[in-house]
């Protein structure tokens, strides 16, 4: 039996300055469920965990909220400004 090939792709994204306490919040809740069952200590595991299509993280710097979801099979983020609030916040790497 031929094994199929999976492409994956890991990011990481680091907010400098921003507000580590940022409201989470799931956007968008899909009918699936995933199911974790790591390793043999059975307290560890989660069963029936929902998914969701993005998550906004609220006022991640002041008067800005980030917005992380998928589009077409890719990811995307986009950030969300409130009236006056200054894009020059935003700093990552």
């Amino acid at each position: 039996k031929e094994i199929p090939l999976i492409h994956a792709y890991s990011y990481r994204l680091s907010l400098i300055g921003s507000n580590p306490d940022a409201l989470v919040i799931p956007t968008e809740k899909q009918s699936s469920v995933h199911n974790y069952i790591i390793g043999s200590d059975n307290s560890k595991w989660a069963g029936n965990v929902p998914l969701y299509h993005g998550i906004i993280y609220k006022s991640v710097y002041p008067g800005i909220d980030m917005h992380i979801h998928s589009e077409n099979g890719f990811y995307k983020y986009d950030f969300i400004l409130d009236p006056g609030a200054d894009p020059n916040q935003i700093n990552w790497k």
